[in-house]
């Protein structure tokens, strides 16, 4: 139920259902009994949160615990979820050394066990860390797998992440047509299954690509949707997006000049969301199943 809030951009009630949970989780475990079985997954999704929320303190904490819990139970399975969660922390801030190292012990885990949709987070984490690294092939490589992965699955609301992976390393390569392929078709699992947090980034990730093209209206447009979208959602960019995307938005804004970039910023602010999802062609399908 805190996943399919969270999934609607209601960030506030996941919290409100979350955090009562990792309190009677935490009582339980403090109290050397064994935890309730239903009450496992509050710390990972209370910690889930809290990363997207910007708090990565709390989230790692959270994720922590969890590991150190599901470690002394022996349940492997949890500790990999918990690893995989800790290395998301790092990518969002920009450990490169932690981001690998946790994802590379949840990988390992994921592929003896054989947990598909899990081994494809750990490979687009390092795809991440070979992206930050400017090893755009071997990131490339990862995001490929990754990719491929879920699309065999059939799993589209994690391959809406993977994709966004895919056009930040392809509009690296100055490959901005296949870009904006993996974006826009990014943008059609984000908003028609949630996460809503995916629909912003994937906006901000085709602003960057449109600009390349040199189209700073529409990408001014773009990031003004995605930056009034996480502000209805508490969820800010994340620290180690947050310098591309700022060098994105003060190079439309002097193409632009001030006077025609404050009203086209203020206008895409008022607009609803799925009103500027309206406007990107392929971005939006009726029928996610075909």
């Amino acid at each position: 139920m805190a996943l399919q809030t969270r999934a609607k951009g209601d960030y506030q009630g996941a919290v409100a259902l979350l955090e009562d949970l990792v309190t009677r989780q935490r009582r339980l475990i403090a109290s050397g009994n064994l935890m309730d079985p239903s009450l496992r997954p509050a710390h990972y999704c209370r910690a889930l949160i809290a990363r997207e929320q910007g708090d990565y303190t709390y989230a790692e904490t959270l994720f922590q615990e969890g590991i150190d819990y599901h470690r002394m139970i022996g349940d492997d399975e949890s500790v990999a979820q918990g690893q995989l969660g800790v290395s998301d922390v790092a990518r969002d801030i920009g450990d490169v050394t932690q981001l690998r190292t946790y994802a590379e012990q949840s990988l390992a885990t994921y592929r003896e066990m054989g947990i598909e949709w899990a081994i494809g987070f750990a490979l687009n984490n390092l795809a991440l860390a070979a992206y930050l690294e400017s090893d755009l092939s071997k990131a490339f490589d990862y995001s490929s797998e990754a990719v491929l992965l879920f699309r065999r699955i059939q799993n589209k609301l994690s391959l809406a992440e993977a994709l966004i992976t895919m056009g930040q390393i392809l509009a690296k390569q100055g490959k901005t047509l296949a870009a904006r392929e993996a974006f826009v078709e990014s943008l059609r699992y984000a908003s028609s299954l949630g996460p809503r947090i995916l629909v912003a980034g994937t906006l901000e990730g085709l602003a960057q690509v449109i600009l390349q093209e040199g189209n700073a209206t529409e990408a001014v447009i773009f990031m003004s949707g995605a930056a009034a979208l996480r502000a209805q959602m508490g969820t800010p960019v994340r620290p180690i997006d947050m310098p591309g995307l700022e060098q994105t938005l003060a190079t439309a804004r002097n193409l632009l000049g001030e006077e025609t970039f404050a009203p086209i910023w203020s206008e895409a602010q008022a607009e609803p969301i799925e009103k500027l999802l309206s406007t990107i062609p392929n971005a939006v399908s009726l029928d996610i199943a075909s």
